[in-house]
């Protein structure tokens, strides 16, 4: 619209600095506006009384993506215009918009044609959130017309020329316009009496007064906000004539009006007094009377289609009939499916009800897979999965041949303890697989909430069963094989509760035929469940949850046993990497030589990756030959045949330095020279394997101190001093001192190191190597080579059980040593060596320390002390000494 002003209208002399004004906050004559700036702000520099040009910003343009389609004539739209429907302000010519990124920065091509002349009225020093600035009242004067925007050298200030527009008195003869004032007046008050059980008082009292007041000038500006414009109704006022305007206004008001009458007439029909179950139902009721306004309910009140949330309800009331549920799930998914009946399907709690029953009906209650009760077919299952690992198989066993003869039997609970890489997580599969029962795997390694055991609350957004409901779900019955994959992994955080405390009701047979998921918050019967857990320590587990459950140690595999499963997992390497069958062979040497000298572990993962790298290697050599095949068979004029014999490709020991690289570990207990000071220990690590551990002490100048390094905890700390402690005891036996009351070493420090320093060590079974070590310093007497020991001393020499004697023995046999020495205590656990093993070894049991040092040493010490039978000592052979 061009500047039409009824009054004068007469340019302004100077430029004007402009205030863009943003969203709703629009000035207009009569009104008097609250502005914050901050001091960085170009114009909050300005002083009181100063005339402002107060312009509106447009609304920034829709994306391209979601501008309308070109129509007919849109060839001849400026390809630079706004797409906004406002006015915007002409940029003159050679003239460019400050820096788009610049913060507080406003181009011409976003301000309005029209705005409001304003001046400041008062200045006010404040603090703007964290930076300081200015409160500034400015008042509008009358409207203006924005000829020219100006560049100016700072670019976050712009300067206007304007034309001002002035409205002039209503004349008497203008009755339209009179009419149009007076019904803008009584449509304000007629909206005011609706609004004033919502209003204050005060506020009532100061509109009417308003409306009684205001001139017919400035009466459309200040009913601006009671008509709720939208922003760019608000702009357009600026730029419209005095009926204009009223037209505009009077339209807002009493489409305002409307609104709030019908909003009246529905509370008036869905009723002011609600009692409690009423108050539940306000939503739906609100909803029913609105769409009857909006004609879409028959004449009879009822909908004519069910919404969409009630063919869910309807889903879920057939699969009830249709399913055999126990008696109390029918009880709570009838409760719930009657409430969601009632309520709107918009309301949150609706669909919260809706997914606890489709859960509820999900669960396998009744459904149950039949065992399979051929012990003759189980066993075959798990013999072609697993090779060895006989007491799993034959525990399972037991448990089918129990369950063939009595039917109400509680499932076990099993926990595979054992070494990475034996096969436990696998083992769960076959376990099912031979009882002919569903599987399902739960990772427990680093689960810290016990909510994610238990199941959340419904009360919590988003909340759904424990993975154990979830498990049963996907496994479809009630008596599954589930494997709680790495149970010894569990997390803790005090803020979550102990998802180990939560086990405790899943695995305990007494407990978990009614065990209680918090969001089904129903019984569930898990006492069908066979539970298998795995594990690599029982150390961290806690013992409440460790004693309900039947542990299973799995030891290492023995070479005889690592070469049988070579053989399977050969051809599974054929299979993955598109081999024909038999294509790779591999030599018995070169296996051994695999075995000891690349693979040297108590499982089979890293053996599975070496074969898959040698198949790797000779798929490679596999290609080039078919290849060539190819070639030949297509020229036949070669003279070559064909029909070539199957490729092979046999692996021996020279070949795997060129598949392998070198080899990953020596014999380096026969490269050590045995040296007066150095002796060879077991360890047990945290994984459930066995080590060998070597000891080596020295004695230097000093003061009688004693060092100890390899970082070590204080348990084997303790065990060396009191190694050193029992050898100057009994040095005069020894004939290491003249007298008993001289002091071994006493100006001597003595060292004590422990290689693989980088590996933390403790516990107490070095201390029989330790002592071993010591004496053979001070005698200057090596330690025969290929002995090793273990065992826990004490101060008066006696030998104590320690743990982990399967894992040790085989760690011993790995590395070629022929002798171990354990305590007599732990006869018991030399029984469950593999017996290919034990006849490999000599095992040595000892009680006292005099009979180790007798067995280890290569010139054994005189030594007598009283109640110690020397000769007693008692071995499964004849040592090889």
């Amino acid at each position: 619209m061009a500047p039409n002003a009824t009054g004068p209208a007469a340019a302004a002399n100077d430029l004007l600095p402009v205030v863009p004004l943003f969203g709703a906050r629009i000035l207009y004559p009569g009104v008097v506006l609250r502005l914050s700036l901050r001091d960085g702000d170009a114009f909050a520099r300005l002083d009181d009384n100063a005339l402002v040009a107060c312009v509106p910003v447009v609304p920034s343009p829709p994306p391209a993506s979601a501008a309308p389609a070109s129509g007919d004539g849109a060839e001849n739209q400026d390809a630079d215009a706004p797409s906004s429907s406002k006015a915007l302000v002409p940029r003159p010519k050679g003239t460019h918009s400050p820096e788009q990124g610049r913060q507080h920065a406003v181009t011409s091509d976003q301000l309005a044609e029209y705005g409001c002349l304003g001046r400041i009225v008062k200045t006010v020093r404040a603090r703007i959130g964290p930076v300081h600035g200015s409160i500034v009242l400015v008042e509008g004067l009358t409207r203006v017309h924005v000829d020219f925007i100006s560049a100016h050298a700072d670019p976050r200030q712009l300067y206007a020329s304007v034309s001002l527009l002035y409205d002039s008195d209503i004349p008497d003869t203008d009755t339209n316009l009179a009419n149009k004032v007076t019904a803008v007046r009584q449509t304000a008050l007629a909206l005011v009496a609706h609004l004033q059980s919502s209003l204050s008082a005060s506020a009532v009292r100061d509109l009417r007064a308003l409306l009684q007041s205001a001139p017919a000038d400035q009466l459309s500006f200040a009913l601006v906000g009671l008509a709720e414009l939208s922003a760019d109704d608000r702009i357009t006022l600026l730029s419209q004539d005095l009926p204009d305007r009223l037209d505009l206004i009077l339209t807002s008001l009493r489409r305002r009006l409307d609104a709030v009458n019908l909003a009246a007439s529905i509370r008036d029909k869905v009723g002011d007094t609600l009692s409690k179950k009423q108050r539940e139902l306000l939503l739906r009721q609100q909803l029913e009377v609105i769409k009857k306004e909006l004609g879409e309910l028959d004449g009879s009140g009822g909908m004519n289609s069910r919404d969409a949330g009630n063919d869910d309800v309807r889903d879920l009331e057939q699969r009830l009939a249709d399913g055999k549920y126990p008696v109390h799930v029918v009880q709570h998914v009838e409760k719930d499916l009657k409430r969601a009946k009632a309520m709107n399907p918009a309301m949150a709690e609706y669909h919260t009800l809706l997914n606890h029953a489709d859960w509820m009906l999900s669960l396998p209650w009744t459904t149950v897979s039949p065992d399979a009760m051929d012990l003759g077919a189980a066993r075959a299952q798990l013999d072609a999965d697993h090779h060895g690992l006989e007491p799993v198989k034959t525990r399972i066993l037991e448990f089918l041949a129990v369950r063939k003869l009595r039917d109400a039997l509680h499932g076990p609970i099993l926990c595979l303890h054992g070494p990475p890489g034996v096969g436990k997580t696998s083992l769960g599969k076959s376990i099912a697989a031979a009882m002919g029962r569903q599987f399902a795997r739960i990772a427990l390694g680093g689960v810290r909430d016990e909510a994610e055991l238990r199941g959340h609350r419904r009360t919590y957004v988003g909340a759904m069963p424990g993975v154990v409901v979830q498990t049963l779900k996907k496994a479809g019955t009630r008596n599954p094989v589930i494997l709680l994959d790495e149970i010894d992994k569990l997390g803790r955080d005090p803020m979550r509760g102990d998802p180990a405390a939560a086990l405790l009701e899943i695995l305990d047979p007494e407990q978990n035929a009614h065990f209680t998921d918090h969001y089904l918050n129903v019984p569930l019967d898990l006492s069908q469940v066979l539970f298998v857990a795995t594990c690599n320590s029982l150390d961290t587990i806690p013992r409440p949850l460790l004693d309900r459950m039947e542990v299973i140690d799995l030891p290492g595999y023995t070479p005889s046993e690592k070469t049988a499963i070579a053989a399977t997992l050969l051809a599974k390497q054929h299979e993955r990497h598109g081999l024909p069958a038999n294509t790779v062979r591999i030599d018995p040497d070169a296996m051994q030589h695999l075995l000891f000298n690349y693979t040297r572990e108590a499982g089979v993962r890293n053996l599975e990756r070496s074969l898959a790298t040698i198949c790797r290697a000779v798929a490679v050599e596999f290609v080039g030959w078919r290849d060539q095949q190819t070639v030949a068979i297509a020229t036949p004029e070669r003279g070559e045949s064909a029909k070539a014999p199957p490729f092979t490709k046999t692996v021996r020991v020279a070949d795997l330095r060129d598949l392998l690289g070198g080899p990953k570990y020596d014999d380096d207990v026969y490269l050590r020279t045995m040296v007066p000071g150095l002796a060879v220990g077991l360890a047990y690590t945290g994984l459930g394997t066995g080590s060998v551990l070597f000891v080596e002490a020295t004695q230097y100048p000093g003061k009688g101190r004693l060092q100890l390094t390899g970082q070590l905890g204080k348990v084997l700390q303790e065990s060396g001093h009191l190694a050193l402690t029992w050898l100057r005891t009994h040095a005069h036996a020894l004939g290491l001192v003249a007298t008993a009351s001289d002091l071994l070493w006493a100006d001597r420090d003595v060292h004590v190191h422990l290689p693989a320093g980088a590996v933390a060590k403790d516990g107490p079974s070095a201390g029989v190597t330790l002592a071993t070590a010591l004496v053979s310093l001070a005698l200057g007497v090596p330690v025969r080579r290929g002995v090793a020991m273990t065992g826990e001393l004490t101060l008066r020499g006696d030998v104590l059980p320690v743990g982990g004697i399967v894992e040790k023995a085989l760690a011993a046999h790995r590395m070629h040593l022929h002798t171990l020495v354990l305590p007599e205590r732990n006869r018991k656990d030399a029984d469950e060596i593999p017996k290919e093993v034990r006849d490999e070894l000599t095992i040595v049991f000892c009680a006292h320390l005099s009979q180790v040092l007798r067995v280890a040493l290569d010139t054994p010490p005189t030594l007598t002390l009283p109640d110690v039978d020397v000769g007693a000592t008692v071995r499964y052979y004849a040592p090889k000494l």
